[in-house]
């Protein structure tokens, strides 16, 4: 059964950080993590001080990574996490779930985004995974942030969830689904999670490792997943444990939705053939520096040379280039020349095979049209008059 909550005031947009994440008590994930660097820090120091004096360089190292870890548990993951959510089109209606949602960090700064919604936490309330996890440890969290009126809380497994099939709007989970011991359960979670979400709907999966399953997995129901990480401030001691976020959107029946992963940006060859821009990470239009000159290169695909007499319009390029567009006086075939450097069709970050197979798809699109604008050149009625 859910958790009763408590009426509380809507947090304003604008509250500093410091007051709108902190008012609760979150305590540390996994508490025996840090410990374990610190009592490493002092038994490396006990060596160091009567032993060997080398052993100091790990004593320090050790230290660093525990400060990271605190950094990471105590204000890291708020940072990422708020900056993530923030850049969601929330409408302010939906239900959102929030697997192994612990003392509700995540689910409390969701709930502020669903003034007329509902955040839905679950959790098997484990204080192994994080200190003083408890179901009224989260609702006392809601309530000092001001938010309970919009929570509600479960008791339960990941891998059997008791919620109808579609019915949450996104699905949200910070670093839990490792938690679980085998490859068979964190699936079965990653089933259930896809389960419960409705179409059109976003899965957000934060964790430390484990994360190319989650990707696999869903590729299984048909999706292309994301994965990308969150940055330094979600490193778990250090850059040898990063965390990695897993995003993908439920299919719309009817409706065709591209999955965009996180690559390097490149140059990319377009289907026009007028060259390459190089694209800003995660931009759709090529930097203004990297536009070239006006070229003058007209050719006919028969006879080679544009003929002095070739006559033509100005006009858009299928590409969103500017481009001349001209006829061969001998073969009525169209011949172009670029104003500026194509724009290019696909995002930067698309992977390498999806950049293909629209290319290719592209490119038959405009040998097709090119053919058939050159059977209409080469017609009386719409022959260009030298």
């Amino acid at each position: 059964m859910p958790a009763q909550a408590h009426d509380g005031g809507v947090l304003s947009e604008n509250t500093p950080m410091s007051a709108s994440l902190r008012a609760g008590r979150y305590g540390i994930d996994a508490p025996y993590a840090p410990l374990g660097m610190l009592a490493g820090a002092l038994a490396c120091a006990a060596v160091a001080l009567f032993v060997a004096p080398q052993w100091w360089l790990s004593a320090v190292i050790l230290v660093l990574m525990a400060a990271l870890y605190l950094h990471t548990t105590r204000r890291g993951k708020f940072l990422a996490w708020r900056r993530l959510l923030a850049a969601q089109p929330w409408r302010g209606d939906e239900r959102v779930l929030d697997l192994g949602c612990g003392r509700g960090m995540v689910l409390l700064e969701v709930a502020r985004h669903l003034p007329q919604g509902r955040a839905v936490g679950v959790d098997i309330w484990s204080s192994k995974d994080q200190s003083g996890n408890a179901m009224a440890a989260a609702m006392a969290n809601a309530a000092a942030e001001g938010v309970a009126a919009r929570v509600e809380l479960h008791t339960a497994d990941m891998r059997h969830l008791p919620f109808a099939d579609a019915s949450f709007d996104a699905v949200v989970s910070n670093v839990a689904l490792h938690n679980i011991a085998t490859r068979e359960g964190r699936a079965q979670a990653i089933d259930e999670a896809w389960r419960v979400l409705r179409p059109g709907g976003v899965l957000l999966i934060a964790d430390i490792n484990k994360t190319g399953e989650y990707v696999a997995r869903l590729s299984t129901h048909g999706v292309t997943a994301s994965r990308r990480s969150l940055g330094w401030r979600m490193w778990w001691g250090g850059p040898w444990v990063p965390t990695h976020l897993v995003e993908g959107r439920k299919p719309v029946p009817g409706r065709v939705w591209l999955s965009v992963p996180a690559v390097r940006p490149a140059r990319l060859a377009t289907p026009c053939g007028e060259g390459s821009g190089r694209f800003r990470r995660g931009s759709l239009s090529p930097r203004p520096a990297q536009r070239a000159a006006p070229t003058n290169r007209l050719a006919c695909p028969a006879c080679g040379p544009a003929q002095s007499e070739g006559v033509g319009s100005a006009r858009a390029g299928r590409c969103g280039s500017s481009r001349v567009t001209k006829t061969c006086s001998t073969h009525h075939s169209p011949l172009y020349s670029s104003s500026r450097r194509c724009e290019g069709v696909m995002p930067a970050r698309w992977s390498s095979a999806r950049q293909g197979r629209l290319r290719r798809s592209l490119a038959a699109w405009i040998s097709l049209s090119d053919g058939m604008q050159a059977s209409r050149a080469s017609s009386p009625r719409t022959q260009a008059v030298p």
